[in-house]
């Protein structure tokens, strides 16, 4: 498989809202995933990241050479929020999958608490031919990505859609002392350990180590072979 294109979102919010560890997870991602693959990012700064900027930067991230496998990462806040019933059917984007059993829409937020709904998400990717990878250390996160047949996606998600993802302070994959998402943490230490040559098949990592997040690979993903840096 040739390099990557990721696109590494972090938001930390303010406030009662805030969030210690999401800016380190997307540093994080960004180190590891440097070098042969091409890094995006979208990041709190000095004024709030809307859900406008959020959807720009996925777009930008979808157009940017659209053949290779493409890898997104979102640390910040998310929910499950009721679902309107007369806008059930038309938010759907894929037949014959069965989503949202607990009438209830995954969500991420912006900085200004504004949501970005998981289906109006899909609609944003649902023509993608590439492999996509989709890594959500948010609470809320499973199923924020449906994986579909005839798609080839890998969902890893930090937590159950009806449980919170937690941060801890710890020693990251280099050596720093910070706070991360559990996920984040986890998932690149795991994928430091199986790399060989610099290089590291996703699907076959997610397979042995399944037990450390919330993971859907569609069946036409029999591998995702990366560039990392450890």
């Amino acid at each position: 498989m040739s390099s990557c294109v990721i696109l590494t979102i972090g938001l930390c919010y303010g406030g009662n809202n805030k969030l210690n560890g999401t800016i380190n997870d997307s540093l994080l991602i960004e180190k590891m995933f440097s070098g042969p693959n091409f890094v995006m990012k979208l990041r709190s700064g000095k004024k709030p990241v809307t859900k406008a900027n959020i959807i720009e930067a996925v777009k930008a991230w979808l157009a940017y050479d659209p053949q290779k496998p493409h890898i997104f990462h979102f640390a910040g806040h998310g929910r499950q929020s009721p679902i309107q019933k007369k806008k059930k059917r038309e938010l759907l984007v894929y037949e014959n999958v069965e989503t949202e059993n607990d009438n209830k829409d995954e969500v991420l937020y912006d900085e200004h608490f504004d949501v970005l709904v998981d289906n109006d998400f899909a609609s944003l990717f649902k023509e993608f031919k590439a492999p996509l990878v989709f890594i959500m250390d948010n609470c809320h996160s499973d199923r924020f990505v449906e994986v579909c047949p005839e798609n080839k996606v890998i969902s890893i998600a930090a937590c159950k859609e009806s449980d919170t993802a937690p941060e801890i302070y710890v020693t990251n994959l280099f050596g720093q002392d910070q706070v991360h998402g559990v996920l984040t943490d986890t998932l690149t230490k795991v994928m430091a350990n199986h790399a060989k040559d610099g290089k590291v098949d996703l699907v076959e990592v997610l397979k042995k180590e399944h037990a450390m997040c919330h993971v859907r690979i569609s069946p036409s993903t029999d591998e995702f072979i990366i560039n990392i840096t450890t």
